[in-house]
This record gives C-alpha cells, structure tokens and sequence, in this order.
C-alpha cells in the first residue's frame, strides 16, 4: 500500500486536505484499515489493482464509493494503420506541436470543462464538471512546465484535438491527456487525438506508447481498440468525502 499526499488539490479542486491510496493485489483489509484510520483527510481516493475484490468490497463499508475504473492501455508503435473508415479524412490531417496561441487556447478550453465529463471528479456530486476542467488545466500546466509536449491536431487547418505527450523513458512514451475541441465532438474526429499522437511518437523513435482511459468513457476505449491498443492493467478507483 502507497499512501500519497496530493495537497495541489486544494488549488485544483478548493478542499483543505487529500489523500491518494495506492493498493497492490497482494494488499490484505487488515494491514490497509489500520492504515486508515490514521487519516481524516477531507477528499480521499483509493485505487485498488483490479481483482482485489476483497478489498474493493471491504472499503464499501468503510465509506469509499466506487466511481470508475482506471485502464491503462498501451501501443507498440511498430504497425500504425489509419482504420478504413477514416481514410477519407487523411489528406486533411496535420499535427505539430502547439504554438503559444495554440497553447493558450487548448487551456482555454480544457478550463471550461466540458471536454472531461466522464472522470471520477466531473461525476463527483461534490464537484462536477466545471472542477474536472479547472483541475485538467491546471494539471495540464504543471505537466508543460515539467518539459512534456502539447501536441495540437488539425483537420482543414482548424484546431480539432489536442494530447499531452511526456517522455518516460528511452523507449516509452505517454499520451498523458487528449481531448476534442467542443465544437468537435460530434463531427467524428474524435480519433485524431490517438492517431497523430501515436504517429508523433513513432517518427521520435520511441516503441511503446502508453495511455489511460475511464471505464465510463466507453466511446474512446472502443477508438483506442480500433488502433490496436492493448490493455495492460485497470484499477478501481473509489472516493470518500469527509
């Protein structure tokens, strides 16, 4: 088990205090409980590697709620293949990496939260989806500042999607956060996200791109299968309010 403060939340989402657990398969009740009861943080959430059901159902009635299911997915970036269906669009495809106006206008639009409206802050009662999209702008932010890449997609020269690129290693890339301009998200070009990301990695040389996808955004978890990406572990993801 992994306890993690998390106090850039009070800036992200206005609480005074949180917490994160970490809990591993092998993690028992006994060992965790004892654990918790050491905290009374205001906002707690616990992520639980799937198949520890044990614990998911014990930390039910310990007052945690489970809220989605966190599942990574991962790419070898060895075969890229644009499916069939999207053919049509690919002369009208560009990418690069956005400029400070298109920076500040991807921001902009991460903000006004209505891009993230399936994650476990934007279905929290407590929040919603105004806080889902100040806490991924800010987190968005910190990222850039970090030295990660805001990667900006365009069809017919219009800003269509965005995705947050960070180097992990020499070989693994991460498509940290993507999303579809609003005005886009019913034209079918949310996949344009995962596409040129995907191609971005492959021509800097890495072999693995990774990823992560809320069990209630089932729309984009089916566009990542569509690109032939692999699941390689989920989480249940559970909240508690104080």
């Amino acid at each position: 088990m992994i306890v993690k403060q998390t106090p850039w939340e009070k800036r992200n989402l206005g609480v005074e205090t949180s917490v994160e657990f970490y809990i591993d398969p092998s993690d028992t009740w006994n060992e965790i409980s004892s654990e918790l009861q050491k905290h009374q943080e205001i906002y707690q959430v616990m992520h639980i590697a799937s198949g520890n059901t044990d614990v998911l159902m014990k930390a039910t009635t310990y007052g945690f709620l489970p809220i989605e299911m966190n599942i990574q997915l991962c790419k070898k970036l060895d075969d890229i293949e644009l499916p069939r269906i999207y053919k049509r669009f690919e002369p009208f495809i560009s990418y690069s990496i956005a400029d400070e106006k298109e920076n500040d206008f991807i921001l902009q639009a991460i903000s006004e939260g209505s891009i993230f409206s399936t994650d476990k802050v934007a279905l929290d009662p407590y929040f919603g989806c105004e806080y889902a999209g100040k806490r991924y702008a800010y987190w968005t932010k910190d990222v850039l500042d970090q030295g990660a890449v805001l990667l900006c997609m365009k069809y017919k020269n219009q800003i269509v999607a965005f995705d947050v690129f960070i180097e992990k290693s020499e070989n693994v890339a991460e498509a940290f956060l993507g999303g579809t301009i609003p005005e886009f998200s019913n034209s079918g070009l949310g996949f344009l996200a995962i596409y040129c990301i995907t191609q971005f990695a492959k021509e800097r040389g890495f072999k693995k791109l990774i990823t992560g996808v809320s069990s209630n955004n089932v729309p984009i978890l089916k566009l990542h299968e569509m690109f032939n990406y692999t699941v390689e572990s989920m989480s249940y993801c559970l909240i508690k309010h104080l």
